[in-house]
C-alpha cells in the first residue's frame, strides 16, 4: 500500500482550520491550542494524529492524556476511523499502541504516570492534552517538562502541541502561552465558546446560565485567572489571626455541619458556625464508638444550637442514628443531609460568594483547611457537560465539605430549630 487518502466528513470551525494550517506550516515548531470546553479539541487532535501517521513513514506520535480512561477513549475512536481502511498492521488495546502499514506508530501515555515516558523517543508529533492539568513536578521532585517530556523530543525535534483550557497563571500551559507572545516558532490559537459557529446561541446562553461565573470565564472564555488552581478566588485573604473575626461565639446561635468518615483515609470533621459566620472545626478521631460519643459531646457543648446537618452519604445514616442516641440537649435539631452534585455546586457557589464579599473569615492556624482550599478544584465532565468540584487527586476535602454543610444548615434553618421554609422537610436530600 503506497498511498492512502482519508477523507474526514467533518466541517471544521474557523479556529480548527486555523490550527490545522499552523500545524502544516514548517515554521511552526510548537503550537498552543487554548480552546474552550466543547469546542472540538479532541476532534482536531484525532485529525492531526492521523495526518501525521499517514503522511510520515517511520514516524511515531506520542499522545499524553490526563488519565488512562481518556487515553482509552481516544484510542478506541482512532481505531474506529482507521480499522476499516486496512492500514493498521498492529494494535494493542492493553498498552494502547498501534502501528500502520508505513511503520508509523502511535503511543499513549498518562500524565498520572508520566515516569513511564522515560526512555521514549518521539519522531513526528507530540501532543500534551489538558496541558493545564499537567503536574509541574513528580512526587519525588522531578521537573516534568524539562526532565521527562522534553528529552523525548531532542533527537528528532517533532512538532509539539499543547492543548487545553487555562488553569491559572502557573504551570507549563501558562508558561507556553507567555512564551508564544514573543516567539516566531511557538504559535497560539484561542477559541472561546463564541468562536464556534456550530454552537447555537441558545446553547451558549444555557451553559452561561448554569455555569458559575468564575468557571464560565475560565472554561468557556479561556481566561487565565489568578488562583485558578482553586475553585475559591482569593481564599487566602480570608485567613487571619484577628480573633474578633475568627473566634466563634459559643453562646450565640450556632449551626453545625458534620462530614462523616468510617475509615482511616478520610477525616471526620465537625464544623460549627455562628451568626457572624465565624467557625470552629473539630477533627473527630478514634474508633466508631469513640467518634459517636465525641460528636454528641461537642453538639451538646453549644447551648444554642439551631440545627445540625450530618452527611448521610454511604453508611452515614446508621452512624447518625447512633449519634442521635447519645445527644442529650439537641436531639430534635439533628437532620441528615445527602450530598449530590447539584447540592455540592450550590454550596460551592454560596461559599464562593461569602469569600468574595468577605463575609466569612478563617483562623490562620487552621492549616489543613487552608491546604484543602488550594486543592479544591473545578472540573468539567465531558460526558455530562456539567461542572463538578472535588479535591485534586490524592488529596482531601473533608474540612471544606463540613464547612459547606454547616453553612447549608444555617441557610435552611436561619432562625430556629424548625425550618422557616415549608418545603425543607419534604426535600429528598434533607430528612
Amino acid at each position: 500500500m503506497s498511498k492512502v487518502n482519508l477523507h474526514f466528513k467533518i466541517n471544521l470551525t474557523k479556529k480548527q482550520k486555523e490550527a490545522y494550517e499552523l500545524y502544516k506550516d514548517k515554521n511552526t515548531k510548537e503550537l498552543l491550542l487554548c480552546f474552550s470546553r466543547q469546542s472540538g479539541k479532541s476532534t482536531l487532535c484525532k485529525i492531526l494524529i492521523i495526518t501525521t501517521l499517514i503522511n510520515t513513514s517511520n514516524s511515531n506520535v506520542i499522545y499524553i492524556t490526563p488519565d488512562k480512561n481518556f487515553a482509552r477513549t481516544m484510542f478506541r475512536d482512532i481505531m474506529l476511523l482507521l480499522q476499516p481502511t486496512g492500514i493498521v498492521t498492529k494494535k494493542n488495546a492493553t498498552n494502547l499502541t498501534l502501528e500502520l502499514f508505513n511503520n508509523s506508530e502511535l503511543k499513549f501515555f498518562s500524565s498520572q504516570n508520566i515516569n513511564s515516558l522515560r526512555g521514549q523517543t518521539c519522531k513526528g508529533l507530540l501532543i500534551i492534552d489538558e496541558c493545564g492539568d499537567l503536574p509541574i513536578e513528580t512526587p519525588d521532585g522531578q521537573d516534568v517538562w524539562n526532565m521527562i517530556i522534553r528529552p523525548v523530543t531532542k533527537a528528532y525535534s517533532p512538532k509539539i502541541i499543547f492543548v487545553g483550557t487555562p488553569k491559572g497563571k502557573s504551570g507549563l500551559f501558562f508558561d507556553k502561552y507567555n512564551e508564544s507572545r514573543t516567539s516566531n516558532t511557538l504559535k497560539t490559537v484561542f477559541a472561546t465558546v463564541y468562536d464556534d459557529e456550530n454552537i447555537s446561541d441558545e446553547l451558549r446562553e444555557e451553559w452561561k446560565r448554569t455555569t458559575p461565573e468564575r468557571a464560565w470565564r475560565q472554561e468557556f472564555l479561556c481566561e487565565f485567572l489568578d488562583n485558578a488552581g482553586s475553585a475559591f478566588s482569593e481564599f487566602e485573604r480570608q485567613f487571619t489571626d484577628n480573633q474578633e473575626l475568627t473566634k466563634i461565639d459559643s453562646y450565640s446561635s450556632c449551626w453545625i455541619g458534620i462530614d462523616l468518615s468510617a475509615n482511616g483515609e478520610d477525616e471526620t470533621i465537625l464544623t460549627a458556625v455562628d451568626k457572624n459566620n465565624r467557625s470552629r472545626q473539630y477533627n473527630i478521631t478514634g474508633s466508631l464508638d469513640q467518634k459517636y460519643r465525641k460528636i454528641a459531646e461537642i453538639i451538646d457543648s453549644f447551648p444554642n444550637v439551631v440545627s445540625v446537618y450530618i452527611e448521610a452519604n454511604g453508611i452515614g445514616e446508621p452512624m447518625i442514628n447512633e449519634i442521635k442516641k447519645l445527644v442529650k440537649r439537641h436531639k430534635s435539631k439533628l437532620h441528615y443531609f445527602t450530598t449530590t452534585n447539584d447540592t455540592k455546586n450550590a454550596q460551592v457557589g454560596m461559599l464562593q460568594l461569602k469569600i468574595d464579599n468577605q463575609e466569612i473569615w478563617f483562623d490562620n492556624t487552621n492549616n489543613e483547611l487552608y491546604q484543602q482550599f488550594g486543592w479544591f478544584e473545578l472540573k468539567f465532565n465531558k460526558k455530562t457537560r456539567r461542572i463538578t468540584y472535588s479535591a485534586r487527586e490524592g488529596h482531601h476535602d473533608d474540612r471544606i465539605m463540613s464547612l459547606m454543610i454547616a453553612l447549608q444548615s444555617k441557610e435552611d434553618f436561619p432562625y430556629s430549630g424548625a425550618s422557616n421554609y415549608s418545603f425543607i422537610r419534604t426535600r429528598k436530600d434533607r430528612i
